[in-house]
């Protein structure tokens, strides 16, 4: 029984983790956006092609994170 509540709570950190690796990836790329809007007096041109790359990053780490879980 001990050993089911720690595979639970490694499970549940592994979780965590990858929503830290999303929230982190779309936050770095989203303010590099803003900080090349505010540099080259753009619209948010710049914003949204940080979010588009932060979502493509988080994704492709996501997959990879999923393919490392299916492997075990």
């Amino acid at each position: 029984m001990q050993s089911n509540y720690k595979d639970t709570f490694i499970l549940l950190s592994k979780v965590a983790g990858i929503g830290w690796f999303i929230a982190i990836s779309l936050s770095l790329f989203g303010l590099l956006g803003v900080f090349l809007d505010n540099k080259f007096s753009t619209g948010p041109i710049f914003l949204i092609l940080g979010v588009i790359i932060g979502s493509f990053v988080s994704f492709s780490g996501i997959f990879r994170i999923f393919k490392k879980f299916n492997n075990k």
